[in-house]
Formats: structure tokens, C-alpha cells, sequence
């Protein structure tokens, strides 16, 4: 004889989801979660894939009336969803910079592209002062008068 867990279709689960039921959605966690953990870990670190893991999942519980069986299945939707929250968190990474210390114990900032450091700053600051010939003309259109 077949388990509950077994006999639902994971088509039964999302609308029993749907309606509210915490038990289904625990049915899919069981059915899925290890999956989705797979995915997050090839790209986070484990803490942060357990995250994704519950994100995803919590997505799933909110969203579950959206979910149409005609248009895909429920475990294409499920990985989708996974999709977009793994290339979110990316995306939220990469836009963080890292604060690292240096040797005399100053701090800068480092991006993926490129290092911030006093030495380099310096140099964008000279370059992006106005040449004398701008400033000149910005003091005349300064005192212009305004009608």
C-alpha cells in the first residue's frame, strides 16, 4: 500500500498548497529541497544555499496559486523559481563590495573590477579637475545675470 506522500501528484501537492495546506508544502520540501540545494551549493556557499533553499520555498508557499499545471510542471516551476533567486543573490554579491585592510592598516574598498586605493584615487581626482580655460568660462557664466 502506497504512502500519502507517494500516491499525491505533485500537481495534487501545489493545490493543496494552494489551499493553505503547511503538510503539502512540507510533501514537496521532501521532494524537491535536495535538489534545489544541489543547484544554490555548485554556485554558494552552504549556509547561503540552505537560504535559497527556504527562499525558494517560501516563494513557493506564497505564490502557489499562481502556479499553473498547464503551463509546465511543478518541479520546472519549482527550479525556475530557484533559477531567478540563485541569479538574484549573484547579482546582490557581485554588487557588494569587499572591504579589505591593507598593509598600513587603511581601508579601501575592492569591487570585482577593479581596486579602490588612495594611490589610485588621487590620480582620478587630478584628472577630473576642470582646465583652467573651464573654470574660466564657468566664473563668466556664473556671474551672468539670471532674468
Amino acid at each position: 500500500m502506497p504512502s500519502t506522500e507517494q500516491a499525491l501528484s505533485d500537481d495534487d501537492l501545489m493545490r493543496q498548497v494552494a489551499d493553505g495546506s503547511a503538510e503539502a508544502l512540507g510533501l514537496l520540501h521532501r521532494r524537491f529541497a535536495r535538489l534545489i540545494f544541489g543547484l544554490a551549493v555548485q554556485s554558494l556557499d552552504r549556509a547561503a544555499a540552505e537560504d535559497l533553499v527556504q527562499e525558494v520555498f517560501l516563494a513557493v508557499w506564497r505564490n502557489a496559486r499562481r502556479f499553473d499545471p498547464e503551463r509546465g510542471t511543478v518541479r520546472a516551476w519549482v527550479l525556475q523559481i530557484t533559477h531567478y533567486r540563485l541569479l538574484n543573490e549573484l547579482r546582490h554579491r557581485n554588487r557588494q563590495p569587499d572591504i579589505v585592510p591593507d598593509p598600513e592598516g587603511l581601508f579601501h574598498l575592492r569591487t570585482a573590477k577593479h581596486s579602490v586605493s588612495p594611490s589610485s584615487t588621487t590620480s582620478r581626482t587630478n584628472k577630473s579637475r576642470p582646465s583652467s580655460a573651464c573654470r574660466s568660462a564657468q566664473r563668466r557664466h556664473a556671474s551672468a545675470p539670471v532674468f
